[in-house]
């Protein structure tokens, strides 16, 4: 297990608007123990990604073009079993939330939550 006082949590944020990876990207970057090493605008540049960016956790929105992120769940669930994802969607039904866990997500948060629930997952992830 890594030292996150001496190194700090790697996230990629995997969501299709520029704006809100740009924002969220800012308020993460202000928490030391974490660093956004990569970010993604759909779930191929994603899984492209993850062949060159080691990663501790994923910040994955579900809706997302050219491979959604159920889709790209599963795939890195297979591919990357170690990494953790954390679903951040607007989708509060308990189909996808269920859907998402047994696909290997090991959080969801919505996007409407305080961005300090966010912080607190990935804690928590």
């Amino acid at each position: 297990m890594r030292d996150t006082a001496i190194y700090p949590c790697r996230i990629i944020l995997a969501d299709d608007h520029d704006i809100f990876r740009a924002g969220l990207k800012s308020l993460i970057d202000k928490e030391t123990q974490f660093k956004i090493v990569g970010e993604a605008k759909d779930g191929q540049s994603l899984l492209n990604l993850l062949k060159t960016v080691k990663c501790d956790i994923i910040v994955l929105d579900l809706s997302m073009p050219n491979m959604d992120g159920m889709t790209v769940l599963r795939v890195i669930h297979e591919k990357y079993p170690e990494l953790k994802v954390l679903v951040l969607t607007m989708l509060k039904d308990p189909e996808h939330f269920r859907y998402a866990m047994a696909s290997g997500a090991c959080g969801y948060v919505l996007k409407d939550d305080a961005y300090e629930e966010l912080v607190l997952a990935l804690r928590v992830v």
